[in-house]
């Protein structure tokens, strides 16, 4: 796993400052496009071209793939798990 900081943008579901990722699938920097799921409240989140994070519109949840889909959905699930039993 590889985080890299980047632009402070806030989760537009709980409020979150995010200014880092961490990426389990390429050692990289964030890409605009590319997925991600806010640590805080489990919201799914894509990157705009400023790196700044936007609320994934369920139109374009329902294009992704199904794998990714049910990774999204269960990576929300792992981290509300993991906040509610904290």
């Amino acid at each position: 796993m590889t985080t890299t900081m980047h632009r402070m943008s806030l989760c537009p579901e709980c409020g979150t400052e995010i200014d880092a990722s961490t990426s389990v699938t390429r050692p990289k920097r964030p890409r605009p496009g590319d997925l991600s799921v806010c640590f805080k409240c489990g919201a799914l989140l894509t990157y705009n071209a400023d790196l700044s994070v936007r609320a994934l519109p369920p139109e374009e949840f329902a294009a992704l793939p199904a794998e990714t889909q049910v990774t999204l959905i269960g990576t929300r699930e792992l981290l509300r798990r993991f906040h509610a039993e904290a």
